[in-house]
């Protein structure tokens, strides 16, 4: 009698609602590169200028600039809410650091960083969101959820996202308003770790579509943590050479 019931409605033309398939994992990832790179020409500037900061402890604002120039030269000057915080850099060939009167010349693991860090499009927080996301082999849609205050597809390697979670494995959200990738979780309740990655307000920075307020949230047995770090502002080709120069104090120590 249930399946006849079911046959009549069908008959009569009053559909049983079906659940709509879930978007395929790289289409999600592929229109989130759309909306953020689309209008983004990665071979156009030839300077960058990014200020961004964060709050690291009640009431001390931490505010970092990058000056950086193609191929590899960046300039990092740090300040906060008690004063100038020290000035850091790299010119192609040289990594230094001027910092309460000091300057010296970097070698080693921390020249390493520097260098790294200089390479056009690659630093910091907006260095993450000028890369396009990837899918690791197997990562597909899981199902939907909220995430960030919104509605979202998640992206995992596991049948169901209850079974990532509960495995604790990475977890991507992509907003199903907008498209744009909203972060990820690792870990949870059945580890004895946990970190969430969000990303909101994102915004147009000369084509580039960028996240202005990253908050990262960590658990570690019953130790837990929060960092959040706001970009202020994103300008190209705005930088004069002098932005470039060496600190009198470091050029000091350079042997002609």
């Amino acid at each position: 009698m249930v399946g006849v019931s079911i046959g009549l409605l069908a008959f009569h033309g009053i559909a049983v609602s079906q659940p709509s398939p879930l978007p395929e994992a790289a289409e999600l990832v592929a229109k989130h590169s759309r909306l953020a790179l689309g209008r983004f020409d990665s071979a156009a500037h030839r300077t960058q200028y990014t200020r961004q900061h964060t709050e690291q402890l009640p009431g001390m604002i931490v505010s970092v600039e990058l000056f950086q120039r193609r191929p590899n030269e960046l300039v990092q000057r740090i300040s906060t809410t008690e004063g100038p915080g020290g000035l850091c850099g790299y010119n192609g060939s040289l990594a230094w650091k001027y910092h309460d009167g000091v300057a010296r010349i970097l070698t080693g693991t921390e020249a390493d960083a520097l260098r790294s860090m200089a390479t056009f499009y690659h630093s910091g927080v907006l260095g993450e969101q000028t890369q396009p996301r990837k899918l690791a082999p197997g990562e597909h849609t899981v199902g939907e959820t909220q995430f960030a205050g919104e509605a979202t597809f998640a992206v995992s390697l596991l049948p169901t996202l209850a079974a990532a979670l509960d495995a604790g494995l990475p977890v991507m959200y992509f907003s199903k308003a907008t498209g744009l990738y909203l972060g990820m979780t690792l870990g949870g309740e059945r580890q004895s770790y946990f970190i969430r990655i969000t990303l909101r307000n994102y915004k147009d920075f000369g084509g580039l579509l960028v996240a202005t307020s990253l908050t990262m949230f960590s658990r570690t047995g019953a130790t837990e943590f929060e960092h959040s770090v706001t970009i202020d502002d994103i300008q190209w080709d705005a930088l004069p050479d002098s932005a470039f120069q060496l600190p009198e104090p470091v050029r000091a120590l350079v042997k002609p």
